[in-house]
């Protein structure tokens, strides 16, 4: 009988590398089909989806409840419009869709307008200047509106002066802590500042100002 030929330690060294790359690709294979797995399922909806993708009956539904409310927001009609829009449902369905729609359109105008005036309650209605203290100081008198339902206040604003040839002279942002009531109009004066003989002319523009 012959005897066996002691395993080198070369050989020992290529045979625990050829278990190591043997694992290394069983492990590949395995995640190669959790990653098949993972993208053959669906990804779920998002909750826009599900609502576009709702039943007829309930895009209507959520379409009366959102003009029932006081104040539904623009933005929030908007969306039901546009779900609304996608309804293609029976005739009778159809007909509240045809019914609805100018009813959230209108709707929709209205809260935008009211948004607007909450970001900007103060109109300028008119403003002039003319020069005083002995044609050195700008003088203005200008006329505001608040369009808004509450009380406004400390109204900052900007004026610029300029040259007969257009060049920008000056500038000045101040506040007139005066009070305008609700839907009320009123013309104050306004002393803003020293001024040059240069100047020739002159505009006012609203910067903001306060709910009080």
């Amino acid at each position: 009988m012959g005897r066996s030929k002691p395993i080198g330690p070369v050989e020992t060294i290529f045979t625990i590398i050829g278990v190591f790359a043997l694992v290394v690709i069983v492990m590949a294979i395995r995640e190669s089909q959790q990653e098949v797995s993972q993208s053959s399922s669906p990804a779920p909806l998002t909750a826009y989806q599900q609502k576009m993708l709702a039943p007829p009956a309930e895009k209507i539904g959520e379409a009366k409840q959102v003009l029932a409310k006081r104040n539904a927001s623009a933005q929030e009609l908007r969306e039901v419009l546009k779900r609304l829009e996608s309804v293609q449902g029976n005739p009778s369905e159809q007909k509240e869709v045809k019914a609805l729609s100018p009813k959230l359109f209108k709707a929709m105008s209205a809260a935008l307008e009211r948004e607007e005036i909450e970001r900007n309650p103060v109109e300028l209605v008119a403003s002039t200047w003319s020069r005083g203290g002995f044609d050195t100081t700008a003088v203005w008198q200008v006329t505001f509106k608040n369009r808004s339902a509450r009380r406004v206040g400390n109204i900052r604003y900007q004026a610029n002066y300029f040259a007969e040839t257009g060049a920008k002279l000056l500038s000045s942002e101040r506040v007139i802590q005066r009070v305008l009531e609700a839907h009320q109009r009123r013309t104050i004066e306004v002393i803003d500042r020293l001024i040059s003989q240069d100047v020739s002319a002159a505009d006012f523009t609203i910067l903001g100002s306060e709910f009080l």
